[in-house]
């Protein structure tokens, strides 16, 4: 503790002996306010040369008061770069579920292990656990032990090595071994032997108990006996309101859909399509015979959304047939395309203008604005592609590739004024700003691309390749910032949230093979439901949410891992409501000065500045005096058996933090005049 005070009253020195110039970025708020530390156990495991064996790592996690957000780990050994995106990934799961926002404070991280090096992934569930304790004041039972990494939507993930891992959370003293659901049997070394379901092996092997959780709310039973209330909600997530509203749309383009296809059917009986080109439209005409029969059944099945889906899938098809057929009747082909695409263009842009032009009324437009603005992008994309095609074409296959993206576009620019039919169709509520939404669309790109961008280094630390749903997933966000910067806000906030869906799908799925745990589907479709059920609650009809909801329904049995995307889309998109509102703060300035991208100011001196700096030194060393008694008082919070000093270990790194922080400070003042005016820290 003397260490930990001498560090504060030298930071204090820094400041007031700094030189007479200005501070490399601005501090925010006052002194941090360090809450006790929250000491969880990992279990890892390290390759050896007899395979893997499990490792016990001590992770204790302090929660800062007047904060701006930071997140700090400090690791010995060194860890893998995953390690920290499950910090960080961790602390926003804490924040969703404890409902605090977390813009206020910072998060100290320190992790201790005998294991040469330490994956990250893993200890992500952990991890969360330790932040929502922090957050909570909880306390955590040391008894408790498990391994899984954390999902962006709070699931567990699966991880490698579960038996070695049980083996030395039993080792070191656990009574109670989590672990992914999903990941139940340990599948033998030698095949002459059957799978051993893993609490079968726990309880006779190990002596402990072992049991599977979905999600963190299931760890944070077992390991802090606290419980999250589940709204208290009730009804159908596809009520009668729900079917009023998409009905008359999905009968309109139910009927369409079917005058599109026998109209195609006439079409492809004209003599003057060639031979070779007869087989693939007869192909794709029997295509959308097949989806217009799953359209009738979804309507007599009451899933409009459903319908209207499978019926567009089938117009597009249609549609094509019928531009092929007026393409080779054509006595010059290529200007009957060039007409084509004229057409199409009108159609395109008027769905455009319509788009942008649209306000948002209250949060139950949001949504409808959102598939409007998305729908209308796409089909702007396939018309450049189909121009760009077009355009470079020297024969007929490169000419039908455009028709037929033409016809894509214009059957996804149709769909643009159901959407904002539907939109318009609500009670108008609080409007919502531009700006506002603008701001939110950035956030939502922002914290995509960070889920993206931790779930290609967690796979590719595990030795494969990105998957394809994983450059879906980049593509979305690709396509978020273009509309961003093409003014379709709504759009890019969807968009963000696809993008960043799809990463979490990737990730939790990854180690489960061809095969998608039934809990997690089940778990999924519990919490879309929820939050359609909350979001209709506070007087909002989630359209988009619970349409999305119906389609995973219909793809469950025979697309499960598309279900589990689509349930976490709805379940996104009902919270939206929350995500306009809780993420309206402005953010906190950083206290940490010479952080890159704050602007530097002048370097002129003034008396003024003199004077602010010497209060800010005052003000800098009492807080962090403050924190070094607030400290010294604090009461010990109980550290896992296996390691009686973590909490001496959190305020040891946390006097190496303070002191670097010194140091890096009193360089960072000493390197202002080696940079141009206004040029940002390097």
């Amino acid at each position: 503790m003397r260490r930990f005070r001498a560090s504060a009253c030298l930071l204090a020195l820094v400041v007031l002996l700094a030189p007479a110039t200005p501070a490399v970025g601005q501090a925010g708020g006052g002194a941090l306010t360090l809450r006790p530390p929250v000491a969880v156990n990992a279990i890892a495991v390290e390759e050896t040369p007899a395979g893997l064996v499990g490792a016990v790592a001590t992770i204790s996690v302090a929660v800062a008061d007047g904060g701006s957000g930071h997140i700090f780990i400090d690791t010995v050994p060194l860890t893998q770069l995953d390690m920290q995106g499950s910090a960080r990934l961790a602390v926003r799961v804490a924040s969703s579920l404890t409902d605090i926002p977390v813009s206020d404070k910072d998060f100290f991280f320190v992790v201790r292990s005998a294991s040469p090096i330490i994956g990250g992934p893993s200890a992500g569930a952990v991890m969360t656990v330790a932040a929502v304790a922090a957050l909570k004041n909880w306390t955590v039972n040391q008894s408790v032990m498990m391994t899984g990494a954390v999902d962006p939507d709070g699931g567990v993930g699966p991880v490698g090595g579960v038996a070695a891992k049980a083996f030395a959370a039993a080792q070191a003293g656990a009574t109670l071994f989590l672990f992914p659901a999903g990941q139940d049997v340990i599948a033998p070394t030698d095949p002459r032997f059957a799978p051993t379901p893993l609490a079968t092996h726990c309880r006779q092997a190990l002596r402990i108990a072992c049991e599977p959780v979905t999600d963190v709310e299931e760890a944070l039973r077992h390991m802090t006996g606290h419980v999250f209330e589940k709204p208290n909600v009730t009804g159908n997530v596809t009520d009668a309101r729900f079917k009023s509203l998409l009905k008359p749309a999905a009968t309109a383009l139910l009927d369409e859909a079917s005058a599109d296809v026998e109209a195609a059917r006439v079409a492809l009986a004209s003599p003057s399509i060639p031979a070779e080109a007869r087989p693939d439209l007869a192909s794709r005409l029997a295509s959308a015979d097949v989806t217009m029969r799953s359209a009738r059944e979804a309507f007599a099945n009451e899933t409009y959304y459903t319908t209207a889906s499978r019926s567009f899938q089938a117009s597009i098809e249609a549609r094509y047939i019928a531009y092929a057929a007026r393409f080779f009747a054509s006595p010059a082909p290529a200007s009957a395309a060039t007409a084509i695409l004229r057409e199409t263009s009108t159609i395109v842009e008027r769905a455009s203008r319509d788009a942008r032009a649209a306000s948002v009324d209250g949060l139950a437009e949001v949504e409808s604005l959102g598939a409007a603005q998305t729908r209308a992008t796409e089909a702007e994309a396939l018309l450049a592609s189909a121009r760009s095609i077009a355009g470079n074409a020297t024969a007929i296959p490169a000419y039908l590739a455009a028709l037929h993206d033409a016809a894509y576009a214009a059957e996804r620019a149709e769909t643009v004024q159901w959407w904002l039919e539907i939109g318009r169709s609500f009670p108008p509520g609080a409007p919502i700003g531009a700006e506002a939404l603008r701001a939110r669309a950035r956030e939502a790109l922002d914290s995509a691309t960070e889920t993206v961008t931790y779930v290609e280094a967690v796979l590719m630390n595990a030795g494969g390749l990105a998957p394809p749903a994983l450059a879906v997933a980049r593509q979305s966000l690709a396509d978020g910032e273009r509309d961003l910067a093409a003014g379709y806000t709504a759009a890019a906030l969807f968009e963000a949230l696809e993008g960043e869906v799809r990463a979490s799908v990737t990730l939790e799925l990854s180690g489960y093979g061809p095969t998608v745990p039934v809990a997690k589907i089940e778990a999924a479709e519990e919490k879309a439901r929820l939050a359609i059920l909350t979001a209709r609650a506070r007087g909002a009809e989630p359209v988009l949410a619970v349409s999305y909801y119906e389609f995973a329904e219909s793809l469950v049995a025979s697309q499960p891992a598309d279900a589990l995307s689509f349930y976490n889309l709805a379940r996104v998109t009902a919270n939206i409501g929350d995500y306009l509102t809780a993420n309206g703060a402005e953010p906190r300035a950083s206290r940490y000065v010479g952080e890159a991208g704050i602007p530097i100011p002048s370097r002129g001196v003034t008396p003024a500045f003199a004077v602010g700096i010497f209060v800010v030194g005052v003000l800098v060393g009492g807080g962090l005096a403050a924190l070094a008694i607030a400290l010294s008082r604090s009461p010990p919070r109980a550290a896992p058996a296996h390691d009686p000093i973590a909490s001496a270990a959190m305020r040891h790194a946390l006097e190496g933090v303070w002191a670097r922080h010194a140091r890096e400070s009193a360089a960072s003042l000493g390197r202002v005049e080696e940079r141009g005016e206004g040029e940002a820290p390097r």
